[in-house]
Order: structure tokens, then sequence, then C-alpha cells
């Protein structure tokens, strides 16, 4: 044989079957917390979207859906405070636009684009002017 005592060997099994189990059982625990996280974050999601959804139905006189800035006023400090901490938790849960608001996004920064070129190109007319 190799020389090595026969409790040593069994030991040595011991070691191994117990690290194994360890691993696995550290293993099972991290993913059950994390899908225990995951559910919390989706409830919190629906609550806030159900608190967003409500103050826009409590405030907006007008029916279109959305709040001017005279329904804005009339919020009281609390649902103030409510809705943008709503809004902060849509931001950061990556929901998308709708598609109106990424078209006005867009053509807003085609404006910008188009003055900022508009200047330019007056600039480069002034000192083309003034060189003459």
């Amino acid at each position: 044989m190799n020389g090595a005592k026969p409790e040593t060997i069994k030991t040595n099994q011991n070691y191994h079957k117990m690290k194994t189990l360890l691993i696995t059982m550290l293993s099972l625990l991290s993913i059950a917390f994390s899908v225990h996280a995951e559910e919390g974050k989706e409830k919190k999601k629906k609550s806030q979207k159900a608190d967003m959804t409500a103050l826009i139905k409590k405030y907006d006189k007008d029916g279109d859906g959305k709040l001017s800035g005279k329904e804005k006023k009339a919020m009281t400090p609390e649902d103030k405070k409510a809705m943008k901490k709503a809004a902060k938790s849509k931001k950061k849960s990556g929901e998308k636009k709708p598609e109106g608001e990424k078209k006005k996004c867009e053509k807003k920064k085609e404006g910008e684009a188009k003055k900022e070129k508009t200047k330019k190109e007056k600039s480069k007319k002034d000192k083309k002017d003034k060189e003459s």
C-alpha cells in the first residue's frame, strides 16, 4: 500500500464529503436569497407604479393621463414627494419611455443640433467677412 494509515484515509474522505456538502448548501442558500430579493423588487415596483397611477388619477382634471403645470401645483407636498419617489424608481428600473416621449426627445436633440450647426456656420461666415 501507499503507507497511509486507514484512519487518516477515512478522515480525509470525511473531510472532503463535509467540504462538498458545505459548498452545496451555501450555493443553494445564496440562490434562495437572490430569488427572494428579486421578488421583493418586483413587488416594490408594482406598488410604486400603482401609487403613481393613483396620484395621476387624483390630480388629472382634464383627463389626458398626464399632469399639467397647474395640476402639479395643486398637489400636496406629501403627494409631490410620493410622485418623485415613484418617478425615481421608474428611472432606476429601466422602464422605457412611451413612443411619444421618445420622439419628443429625439426632436429636441435634432433641434439643438441644428442650432449648433447654424452657429458654427455663422461664425465661419463672420471670420471670412473679417478676412476680406
